[in-house]
């Protein structure tokens, strides 16, 4: 299971943030009697740990490597290592923005958001927005985000739901800080329940706390297009957004999930952004014809198309909850074809 560029990439920032420089260079000898100051003398934490997770003059191949990293690292690294070790995806390709199923969740289409998503991570752009009418999937991107918000840029992504919540703008921000790990005694007091206009000095105590971040986060801001949002609350969240982007902060990156109204600030004109929609026939043969393919028998595309169709030809009216129906069909659909099961 070789590890490739962007894992590599994304394990060894997590190293050099993790561990000191006596850690890893003790870490290298103990285990791979490995002298990484004599491979690169000149190098810093970061360099290091390149070194260690690249270099292919190594006895161990990657899974030994993880499998000590595992079972030594703290519980950051644990948690990497396992996660490379076992997946919790089906990738059609070597890379994570590719992937098709997401834990057990099939991830159909949604080529736009995941070109968009590339953008992101390279820090293009500190702002997504996903948008659409009801029904289309917006919230269903939530696992993509988060496996690529690990695998591509070692962030934790924060969920935060709007649904049935009727937070006032002061307690959106204070559960902001909450997932971020800020301190909420750093917000202003607030007697009023205050219009748009008025959320500046929350806007402000946030910013002036995310040179606090102690590691990478996605703060990923779901229902926004909810009908019990309050249109404060959604501008109070559009605001964090704005100023995240006008500042780049090193460790925060912030997603809009309903974000339906028009954006017309020049300082959102490079955002990424995605119009979200739910998948046709022809988008879910190509995903079971990706799926077949790992297993003994693959599909021809005559027949994915067939069986995609017929399908959807169940939920003639793709309302929310047909919309679920359709995902644990197709997870069902998805696991009797990697055996090479067909229906």
């Amino acid at each position: 299971m070789p590890l490739h560029g962007d894992q590599i990439t994304a394990l060894a920032k997590l190293i050099a943030r993790q561990w000191d420089g006596e850690k890893i260079l003790m870490f290298a000898s103990d285990h791979f009697d490995l002298d990484l100051e004599a491979k690169v003398p000149a190098g810093g934490l970061l360099d290091w740990a390149i070194c260690l997770l690249s270099d292919r003059n190594l006895p161990p191949n990657d899974q030994i490597l993880l499998e000590t990293l595992e079972k030594h690292g703290n519980a950051a690294i644990r948690a990497a290592a396992t996660e490379l070790l076992h997946p919790k995806h089906f990738p059609p390709t070597a890379e994570a923005f590719d992937a098709i199923v997401v834990g057990s969740r099939p991830f159909v289409n949604r080529d736009k958001l995941r070109e968009e998503l590339r953008r992101f991570t390279r820090a293009e752009t500190r702002v997504l927005v996903i948008r659409g009418p009801e029904p289309c999937g917006k919230s269903y991107s939530w696992e993509l985000l988060q496996h690529v918000a690990w695998t591509q840029a070692a962030a934790k992504a924060q969920p935060l739901s709007l649904k049935d919540t009727a937070y006032t703008p002061r307690e959106f921000v204070e559960q902001v800080f909450s997932l971020l790990d800020l301190d909420p005694a750093r917000l202003p007091r607030m007697t009023d329940q205050p219009q748009p206009a008025h959320v500046g000095p929350l806007v402000n105590a946030f910013m002036g706390q995310l040179g606090n971040l102690q590691r990478r986060y996605w703060l990923i801001v779901d229902d926004l297009n909810d009908p019990g949002v309050a249109p404060a609350v959604r501008e109070t969240a559009y605001a964090l957004a704005l100023a995240v982007e006008k500042t780049k902060p090193d460790n925060l990156w912030v997603a809009l999930i309903g974000y339906n109204a028009e954006i017309t600030e020049f300082d959102l004109f490079n955002i990424a952004k995605e119009d979200a929609r739910f998948y046709d026939a022809e988008h879910l043969a190509k995903f079971l014809q990706s799926i077949s393919n790992a297993g003994p028998k693959p599909l021809t595309e005559d027949r994915a198309l067939e069986i995609a169709t017929l399908e959807l030809t169940r939920f003639p009216k793709l309302t929310k909850a047909a919309m679920a129906e359709v995902t644990i069909s197709v997870v069902g659909l998805a696991e009797n074809l990697k055996l090479g099961l067909q229906p």
